[in-house]
């Protein structure tokens, strides 16, 4: 089971927007792209790498984006997927990182 954050939906949504700003139906492409990476990564959860973060018991992971320089940040929690966040490549790696509870 996938679960996705309120602020990764933000995220997306956030980016879509942008995408179709820059050439219309652009943001249904990102859309298609991420539903198709949350499929993957729903289906092999364990098959991409792993983050190091400042929680080292936690199963922190990432999925890169095929099309766009976006990576699918994700956490493993017993038979659950959440994601976390959608974050470009050329932004700073920590400002989602307050993300994770205790």
């Amino acid at each position: 089971m996938i679960e996705i954050k309120p602020e990764a939906q933000d995220d997306a949504r956030r980016e879509a927007l942008y995408y179709d700003g820059q050439r219309y139906g652009l943001g249904a492409d990102f859309l298609d792209g991420l539903l198709d990476a949350y499929t993957v990564v729903e289906r092999q959860p364990q098959s991409f790498a792993r983050l190091q973060t400042a929680k080292p018991n936690r199963e922190i992971r990432y999925y890169i984006m095929p099309r766009f320089p976006y990576s699918v940040v994700y956490e493993l929690l017993q038979q659950r997927v959440v994601v976390l966040a959608i974050i470009h490549h050329k932004r700073g790696p920590r400002y989602w990182r307050r993300r994770l509870a205790p």
